[in-house]
């Protein structure tokens, strides 16, 4: 289990600790357990009704009352011990609005913070709107702080109470901008996370730019926590329940981002958090000369049917225990990220799929679940399309995939149909998907992978096979086929061509479907002595058992497929340790 830092922790107390702080946010550290700062008792009240224009600070020891949305066009410094509170009873909420000019720098220390609460929140500065205890404060009494320009830190900062309609501290709004957030806190504010439209969180660095620094912070009690762009690491460094009650987390406890084409994982972008779970919510692209590179542990989730995730770079996967990839509904990774409890479970084609279109992606130790929606790009879990990529060690499990029809290219959990030379798939484990794994004849396949439940050898695949779809763009390479769990299944017209050596282990089998399959060698298929290998119909369970996924439904019988044939198109009917069944 990681060890966080428990930071932001503004307990209340007496000022005597508090002082200026420095431009610069300190290290992050472990805070010390002092006498908390600021006051709960009564603070001197400054009123703050019009826009500021010229370098402002805001001392410690008072409460800076914002009676209305205003605008900080220069520099605001606030000092460690100072209270800001925000009226409330405004429509849309009472806004902090950082334009192009200014900047906040809210620089507080680990035994002295800074404040942004409700006018109703009597827990620090004291009573400051004079109602004794007739109010309480509550979630989304007031807006938020706007950043619409770059540069603002706030260390050591506590956000209560915020997010009258969406977020309590957004980087950017509609801009795209940068901004420092450490060791600071977020607690009882509001967020947004329609199934319909963008999700905000209390903290909102959707605009976020690649200065962008999020890292030692607390959040619980919160809608939504935090949601990210895709220029900015985020380090599991972060906190998403009360320190002090750990079972008080946040309603969709995840970080959350947007895809859409203004906002793809651009960069050298790390994702490590390992408390809460990533959400990707629409279409996410990792660029041209871009890497997504995840932690050890680390989760992703995808909210509907429509989400994936798609890369022009590399997405970098290489777990030491696991890295999974999963529905929104999957309470079982990651915890209840939809908020809804128990009410949703997970089904099979609940997102849409990951798509690898550069060389060089690895996937280790990675389990794929739910995936396939018809709604993205098509049934597949994980596609590799005209490149190579390592998958290795992984899981798919309970994953879509495209059906068997004639005249249709089949579509696997993993969809490798079109990977190139140089793709690696052993130690893998397909379980419960509706069909496994689409290959091409590019790269080879051995017996390291596993086509059951380890837990259950009972739960295989509907369509138990290692597909293959026949046509001159797939032609065999000089490749080595040897998997003898299940078969290999090809349709369509696939060649051998002249020069090319196809090495087939012992014990395996070949099924065709489709009257007009057919395997043409035109170069050398070479199967090893031994038991032998089986070429037969897709129909025939006696061979490797149900490929097809029709129980016993069909009979194999002559005229199934179309035969393997030489260089002028004869039939071979005899093959040294081969054996022909219906074609």
């Amino acid at each position: 289990m990681k060890t966080k830092q428990l930071s932001g922790v503004l307990t209340l107390m007496l000022l005597s600790a508090c002082g200026g702080g420095s431009s610069t946010p300190p290290a992050i550290t472990p805070p010390l357990t002092l006498a908390p700062c600021p006051a709960t008792t009564l603070l001197p009240v400054t009123h703050v009704n019009a826009s500021i224009a010229t370098p402002t600070t805001w001392s410690a020891g008072n409460v800076y009352v914002v009676d209305s949305s205003i605008n900080v066009n220069a520099a605001l410094t606030i000092q460690p011990g100072a209270v800001v509170k925000l009226a409330t009873g405004v429509p849309g909420g009472t806004l902090l609005t950082v334009g192009a000019a200014g900047t906040i720098n809210a620089n507080g220390t680990s035994t002295c913070g800074i404040v942004f609460t409700s006018l109703k929140d009597d827990s620090v500065g004291g009573d400051s709107n004079g109602d004794g205890a007739a109010t309480t404060p509550l979630v989304g009494d007031w807006g938020k702080v706007v950043l619409n320009s770059s540069g603002s830190v706030f260390n050591y900062a506590r956000f209560s109470y915020g997010g009258n309609f969406d977020s309590t501290l957004q980087i950017g709004g509609n801009m795209a901008n940068s901004a420092t957030i450490t060791n600071s806190t977020f607690a009882h504010n509001n967020g947004w996370n329609s199934p319909t439209s963008n999700p905000w969180g209390a903290l909102d660095a959707s605009f976020g730019t690649s200065n962008t620094v999020i890292t030692g912070n607390t959040f619980y009690d919160n809608k939504l926590p935090v949601s990210i762009s895709g220029f900015f690491s985020m380090d599991d460094s972060n906190t998403f329940h009360d320190p002090a009650t750990p079972a008080t987390k946040n309603t969709y406890n995840g970080i959350f981002q947007t895809g859409n084409s203004a906002k793809p994982i651009t960069g050298l972008i790390t994702y490590a958090e390992t408390e809460v779970p990533f959400v990707l919510a629409g279409y996410i692209d990792v660029p041209a000369s871009s890497a997504l590179t995840l932690g050890d542990n680390v989760v992703v989730k995808f909210r509907s049917a429509a989400d994936s995730l798609s890369s022009s770079g590399t997405i970098v996967a290489n777990a030491t225990n696991r890295i999974v990839f999963t529905s929104y509904k999957d309470d079982a990774h990651g915890g209840d990220t939809n908020g809804d409890g128990a009410i949703s479970t997970p089904a099979v084609g609940d997102w849409s799929g990951i798509t690898l279109n550069a060389n060089g992606s690895t996937f280790n130790k990675v389990e794929l679940y739910y995936s396939g929606s018809t709604s993205g790009f098509g049934s597949k879990g994980l596609g590799i399309v005209n490149a190579n990529a390592t998958i290795t060690n992984s899981i798919f499990a309970h994953n879509a995939g495209g059906n068997i029809s004639l005249g249709t290219s089949p579509v696997g959990a993993l969809n490798a149909w079109q990977a190139t030379a140089g793709t690696v798939v052993t130690g893998n484990t397909f379980y419960d998907n509706s069909l496994p794994f689409v290959m091409s004849g590019k790269f080879s396949v051995d017996d390291s992978n596993v086509f059951h439940d380890p837990a259950n050898a009972g739960v295989t695949n509907t369509y138990n096979a290692i597909f293959f779809w026949g046509n001159s763009a797939n032609d065999f390479g000089s490749v080595t086929l040897a998997e003898t769990e299940v078969p290999y299944a090809l349709a369509g017209d696939l060649g051998i061509p002249a020069g090319i050596t196809l090495t087939i282990g012992n014990n395996v089998a070949f099924k065709f479907y489709g009257s007009a399959s057919q395997l043409r060698v035109l170069g050398t298929m070479s199967n090893a002595a031994g038991t032998g290998v089986v070429f037969t119909s897709i129909k025939d369970d006696t061979v490797k058992g149900d490929t097809n996924g029709d129980g016993a439904a069909s009979a194999p019988a002559n005229t199934d497929w179309n035969g393997i044939k030489d260089s002028v198109g004869n039939f071979i009917t005899t093959m040294a340790n081969s054996f022909f069944h219906q074609f």
